[in-house]
C-alpha cells in the first residue's frame, strides 16, 4: 500500500543546470523526463529529510519556476513535493516552488 505526503520547504536556489553539465552527484528524480538539476540550500522544513542542502532531477526549470528567466540561482523560493512510500521504496513527485520576494 503506497503513503504518500507533501513536504514544504523554503530555501534559496543555489544552481540550475543540464543534467549533462552538473557535478552534483545524488539528486531525488522527480520528473519522468529529467534533463535538469535543481539544488537549493535549505532554510526551513516540515519534514528533517530536507536538512541543508538538497538536489532534484527536474524536466524544466520554467515550468517549475513559471519563469522564462535563465538565472534562477539566489531565487529564495517555498518549495512542496510529494514523497510516496511503496513497499520500502520512495519516490517524488509534483515539486512546485513559488519564489518570494
Amino acid at each position: 500500500m503506497a503513503e504518500s505526503i507533501t513536504i514544504a520547504f523554503t530555501g534559496t536556489v543555489v544552481s540550475c543546470e543540464t543534467r549533462f553539465e552538473t557535478k552534483v552527484k545524488t539528486a531525488k528524480l522527480v520528473d519522468f523526463d529529467a534533463r535538469w538539476v535543481v539544488t537549493v540550500d535549505v532554510e526551513s522544513s516540515n519534514d528533517p529529510i530536507f536538512e541543508g542542502r538538497v538536489s532534484f532531477l527536474i524536466h524544466s526549470p520554467a515550468q517549475l519556476f513559471r519563469s522564462a528567466a535563465t538565472g534562477f540561482s539566489g531565487w529564495r523560493c517555498q518549495f512542496a513535493i510529494d514523497r510516496t512510500l511503496t513497499d520500502g521504496k520512495t519516490s517524488w513527485s509534483n515539486l512546485i516552488a513559488e519564489r518570494l520576494t
